[in-house]
């Protein structure tokens, strides 16, 4: 109600309350911009997801420990391999030794680079799939070195005990083949674990 006036009747006065006008008459009415109901996706709708990164934030940051340890496992595997272990078979074992000890240990080795790639790659699809093609690139490569390569080395290297001089020609092309892959293996592992870091 709007403040009361004074009405005179009959040497009498009263207040006679105003009743205020209808929204019809009133100026303006229903002139002013009615706001438009914005329609708030549901937290599980696929609108609301990152096309380059998990649901959660915290389930990225967990995969990427996970990538950035499985990465810090190969490389240091493969250094350590290559730089400690091998070089201490040939040089503290007999070759009749060395050897067929070598030979037992290159499957574990490569199980061990095929297990730590993968993990990486698994891990690094959500957020950065080149890198994780990278590594899935590289776990193919140390299944053919495991299942395909390592044994036709093994059978060149019988023959050439044996005295076959092309199996010693053949199992010196592919000891070569397969330490430049295992070095292409160890840049591209190093090139990812930088650029995680990135």
């Amino acid at each position: 109600l709007v403040p009361r006036v004074l009405r005179p009747s009959l040497g009498t006065v009263r207040y006679v309350p105003l009743r205020n006008p209808p929204a019809s008459d009133r100026p303006n009415a229903d002139k002013r911009p009615k706001p438009e109901p914005q329609n708030h996706p549901r937290p599980n709708h696929p609108s609301c997801h990152n096309a380059q990164t998990p649901d959660f934030p915290v389930m990225a940051t967990a995969l990427h420990i996970l990538a950035t340890l499985a990465l810090a496992l190969l490389i240091g595997g493969m250094v350590f391999f290559a730089a400690i272990v091998a070089p201490k078979i040939f040089t503290r074992l007999p070759m009749a030794q060395a050897g067929p000890f070598i030979r037992a240990l290159f499957p574990w080795y490569y199980r061990y680079l095929a297990i730590t790639s993968a993990i990486c790659a698994a891990s690094l699809i959500p957020s950065r799939p080149t890198d994780a093609a990278i590594m899935a690139l590289a776990t193919l490569i140390t299944l053919w070195l495991m299942l395909g390569l390592m044994p036709a080395l093994n059978r060149q290297s019988d023959l050439a005990q044996a005295g076959d001089a092309a199996a010693k020609r053949s199992f010196d092309r592919g000891h070569r083949v397969s330490v430049i892959v295992n070095i292409l293996q160890l840049a591209a592992a190093i090139g990812v674990f930088i650029h995680l870091q990135l």
